[in-house]
């Protein structure tokens, strides 16, 4: 067994399962071979193999909480989370002191977005005493507390996380995403670079640094820093996603498009990638393909609040005035962009003549913004008694590729 798992460290799975299989091949029932088999073919990505080892092991071990465990991760990585979550909630009953099995539990919660009961787990695991886990118990609700956008508490909980291991790249990372939500972007962009310093090879870093540029209006580093990512690994689809978002605020359309098509190659199953694509299609003016392409995200995740924002603009240009109040509501349900949905929705309500409405709405978005968009707005409710509509060259003009601050579509 020692030589099989020799073999795995040097990434030698087929070698390791053929180890395996030469003592299952004198003894059938060896169930330390059978456990070793299971975990190198997880290694090599065969989860479907390793599921079906571990499923029989279970069948002769059912009281054993570790099986459960690696089983959950399996579990995980094909995407089955509910699955996973029963099988961490039968380790954790069998022995309610499991950190891992908790701490597993609550990247599954994560992944389903079930953010609060990702935080419990999180919390469990560090009242009973995480020890040399705790970096990722606070790492794990961190991930939990952005995805309840409460990015000021992410923060926190990323911080502690790198308390406890500062050379844990991934907090970092996070952490430089929770501040660029804060729009802390010199803050982010120290962060993303000490992420980089530890891990270089890593793409997604990189795609985190490029967005970091991007949204600080240096779209020329943004771009390169895209690039470095599709060139570290050409199938990490956001770094094309990336680029796609540059090249459509340049103008370079065909470009743009040809990169959300390799976006959605790579990540059929992600909502955001059709949103990029949308967004191309907005800027050709092709109306019906990008209300196509949001809708399906939307079918995807019906709490996809930037795709609702965008396929209302893109009613509201088409004169769908009703479906396009809709989508602004939903949006402003989701809390997505609140402020900018409010004044969009208003003016939707202006063109409708429902003055009252619109004067609602305006009013509603100056409560809530002193600052960048206070001018706007008091300028729309100074206008309301006009008889003129407000002008295609007003400025708050759209429709516009719109950039959300969240790279996540959850």
């Amino acid at each position: 067994m020692l030589r099989g798992q020799i073999l795995s460290l040097k990434s030698d799975h087929a070698g390791a399962i053929a180890l395996y299989e030469s003592v299952l091949a004198r003894d059938p029932d060896h169930t330390l071979a059978r456990y070793q088999r299971a975990m190198s073919n997880f290694d090599r990505g065969h989860y479907r193999d390793s599921f079906e080892e571990l499923t029989q092991l279970l069948h002769k071990l059912p009281q054993d909480e570790g099986l459960r465990n690696r089983r959950a991760l399996v579990s995980i990585q094909m995407g089955h989370f509910s699955e996973a979550i029963e099988d961490l909630s039968q380790a954790i009953i069998l022995d309610p002191t499991f950190i891992a099995a908790y701490l597993n539990r609550a990247r599954a919660y994560n992944l389903a977005m079930q953010w609060q009961l990702a935080i419990e787990d999180c919390n469990t695991a560090l009242k009973i005493g995480s020890g040399g886990d705790a970096a990722i118990a606070y790492f794990r609700r961190g991930i939990a507390h952005r995805g309840k956008s409460d990015p000021e508490q992410a923060a926190r909980d990323f911080d502690d996380a790198i308390k406890k291991d500062p050379a844990f790249p991934d907090a970092h990372a996070e952490r430089a995403i929770v501040l660029l939500e804060l729009e802390r972007f010199d803050e982010a962009k120290v962060a993303i670079g000490k992420a980089i310093s530890l891990d270089p090879n890593w793409s997604s870093y990189r795609v985190s640094l490029g967005w970091i540029e991007e949204l600080a209006g240096d779209n020329k580093a943004a771009l390169a820093s895209y690039q470095q990512a599709v060139d570290l690994n050409p199938a990490d689809p956001w770094g094309y996603e990336g680029r796609a978002w540059i090249q459509i605020i340049t103008d370079d359309l065909k470009g743009a498009l040809e990169d959300c098509e390799t976006t959605i190659s790579l990540a059929p199953q992600d909502p955001a990638a059709y949103r990029c694509r949308a967004n191309v299609r907005m800027a050709q003016f092709d109306y019906g393909g990008a209300i196509a392409d949001l809708t399906r995200a939307i079918v995807m995740n019906d709490s996809y609040g930037a795709a609702y924002s965008d396929r209302a603009m893109v009613n509201e240009e088409s004169a769908n005035y009703s479906d396009a109040i809709d989508d602004y509501s939903q949006a402003i349900t989701l809390k997505y962009r609140t402020v900018q949905n409010l004044i969009h929705r208003g003016d939707v309500k202006r063109a409708l003549n429902d003055r009252r409405g619109a004067t609602r709405d305006y009013q509603r978005a100056l409560d809530m913004d002193k600052g960048e968009y206070a001018q706007i707005i008091t300028r729309r409710l100074a206008r309301q008694n006009d008889e003129q509509p407000i002008s295609e060259r007003d400025e708050f003009n759209y429709p516009q590729p719109l950039r959300n601050k969240s790279r996540s579509s959850k």
